[in-house]
């Protein structure tokens, strides 16, 4: 079962318009689905919130396969149905199928939190931090659950604590060395942000009064910043394009700062 949820989606991003390995990685999910996979469950309907893939377009039918995962104890499914309450669902011509309900949005969301969703405890964790209209500014419970997002590897929550530490945000004393051990944890789970914020403290190094928590390493920098740049990180692109217009680490080469600076 396993296999064919993967197998089917390697099919539809290697074979776009191909029609009969379309419909065989569709079958392919759709058996997975039946198998009680909950991979090939969202993906199903996505496809056929959509209308992609062959699929008929159907919000119903998309909004149940997410019930189904959600009842099965999918945190993701959950998510899944939060996000489609909070932005609501509107017709090709505008007409509404799905009201937007943020209350709804929220009760979901909590849920999916409940069920182990790290991406849900971020975005959760993200609302005490700053308050809103339905959720109660709690900066300490906010961090707490970034920290349970953190562990379970959610790189924007590791981002946000990276923050958090550096800045000495929501009454949480300045560390720079938790900062760091954030960013990097960030970094190498692929937060194109927070491998450009290693990169920053790599070139020039960091340091707490007489401390030295991270040494200079412009070569390391630069590493990090041509990986972020490649997310499309346009600051990340200006940086690798300061290295090629200086010649720091690389040799100078004006063609590929320009290219660079273009993208930025």
């Amino acid at each position: 079962i396993l296999a064919k949820a993967e197998l089917g989606g390697l099919m539809l991003q290697a074979f776009p318009q191909d029609p009969e390995r379309v419909k065989e990685a569709v079958k392919l999910i759709q058996d997975a689905e039946a198998g009680g996979n909950n991979d090939a469950r969202r993906a199903l309907a996505q496809l056929t919130l959509q209308g992609a893939a062959g699929i008929e377009q159907s919000l119903d039918k998309a909004k149940a396969l997410l019930e189904k995962g959600s009842a099965s104890g999918d945190g993701a499914s959950t998510l899944g149905l939060s996000q489609l309450y909070a932005a609501g669902v509107n017709s090709g011509k505008g007409e509404v199928m799905l009201a937007k309900d943020e209350a709804k949005a929220l009760e979901m969301l909590n849920k999916a939190v409940e069920q182990g969703s790290s991406p849900a405890m971020s975005a959760l964790a993200a609302r005490y931090f700053n308050g809103d209209n339905l959720v109660k500014k709690d900066p300490a419970k906010a961090i707490e659950m970034f920290k349970s997002a953190a562990a379970k590897g959610n790189a924007a929550a590791n981002n946000s604590l990276g923050q958090i530490y550096e800045n000495g945000l929501g009454e949480q004393k300045k560390n720079l060395e938790e900062a760091v051990k954030f960013y990097t944890a960030a970094a190498n789970s692929g937060d194109a942000a927070a491998q450009f914020r290693v990169g920053n403290m790599l070139e020039v190094g960091v340091k707490d009064g007489d401390k030295i928590i991270v040494p200079p390493n412009p070569k390391s920098a630069l590493d990090l910043y041509r990986i972020s740049a490649q997310s499309g990180l346009a600051e990340a692109n200006f940086n690798v394009g300061a290295y090629y217009e200086a010649g720091n680490i690389v040799d100078k080469d004006p063609a590929k700062s320009f290219a660079y600076f273009q993208r930025a």
